[in-house]
């Protein structure tokens, strides 16, 4: 279960923390808010979070996966626009009994990069 993701950066999101409730969690707001942004990058994250070999292929794994869920032709086009030279960041935890963390970030000009910043699995 996701439990949180916290977002810089990316898309529309200028700096945002969502804490997500266990159970169901409803997202509602006008067009264009990031709604299906939100969406994706949850399911993208999770994609790495519940992988098996975590560790790894993480980082190529993540980038490959926002690459396709996004449907871009660079990662820093996910870069919100009027950020100057900052970069996106996203910090994920997912988990019950104990949480698991990815933090990743990548510049505008990212191809297809992603630096993870840190991340704390269990096996």
């Amino acid at each position: 279960m996701l439990k949180s993701l916290n977002i810089n950066n990316f898309t529309v999101f200028a700096e945002v923390k969502i804490e997500f409730s266990p159970g169901l969690n409803v997202i509602i707001g006008d067009n264009a808010t990031g709604k299906t942004h939100l969406l994706k990058l949850g399911y993208s994250v999770m994609h790495i979070l519940s992988r098996k070999e975590k560790v790894i292929n993480a980082k190529k794994t993540l980038a490959d996966k926002l690459y396709q869920v996004f449907k871009t032709n660079s990662l820093g086009h996910l870069t919100r626009h009027g950020s100057g030279h900052q970069r996106t960041q996203v910090t994920a935890e997912m988990g019950l009994a104990h949480t698991e963390t990815l933090k990743f970030s990548f510049a505008k000009n990212s191809r297809t990069e992603v630096t993870l910043d840190q991340t704390k699995f269990t096996m």
